[in-house]
């Protein structure tokens, strides 16, 4: 899901099995393949039960109506085949990297993605605080990266991070927890939007 903040930003949200879940629920996995093709128009289900190997995860989200499929550059040992295996498949590519690598060795795997995602915490689990530090690595990102290749921060995103990291480079800006573990989703959803357009 993803809202319009203005012409060149998105606030993703993902989805979440409530306060004691993940988001990598799915053998590490945001969305499965099931949810993909649940939500994609005109497009079937797979009895694919998904495993954690790129080529079977990006055909699984090529074939059930996904637009795009990021990948952690610290479990790629080849990224320029990662990025091809994907526009092979008519996805975007997106290039993932964790708060540990330096942003020099992301900007490096990422040469030819679409988007640069900055973790703004460590993968594993929703309702993490938001490491400040992650403010410097956007900027350094932006100031590196093609202006066309989109920046999109995870971890933390919340009504007190999400305007520091839009303005910090980040133009597609996921939340979950700051959504997901509200009484009211919806309307939480709609405060954080507004919150971003600043």
């Amino acid at each position: 899901m993803a809202i319009v903040v203005d012409k060149d930003t998105r606030l993703v949200v993902q989805g979440a099995t409530g306060r004691e879940g993940s988001f990598h629920t799915l053998r590490n996995r945001a969305y499965g393949t099931q949810v993909v093709a649940g939500v994609t128009p005109g497009k079937g289900g797979s009895d694919l039960e998904g495993i954690p190997i790129f080529d079977t995860v990006a055909d699984a989200v090529a074939k059930t109506g996904g637009d795009s499929v990021t990948f952690h550059v610290e479990a790629c040992d080849d990224p320029p085949r990662a990025i091809a295996a994907a526009r092979s498949l008519g996805l975007a590519a997106g290039v993932a990297f964790n708060p540990e690598t330096s942003v020099g060795d992301a900007v490096t795997a990422a040469d030819g993605a679409d988007l640069v995602l900055c973790m703004s915490i460590h993968p594993g689990y929703s309702g993490q605080t938001f490491m400040p530090e992650s403010l410097e690595r956007l900027r350094e990102l932006r100031a590196a990266l093609p202006g066309s290749v989109r920046i999109q921060v995870d971890g933390g995103i919340n009504r007190d991070t999400v305007l520091a990291a839009r303005d910090a480079g980040a133009d597609l800006l996921v939340a979950g927890s700051a959504v997901f573990w509200k009484d009211d989703p919806g309307s939480a959803f709609d405060e954080l939007a507004e919150v971003a357009r600043g």
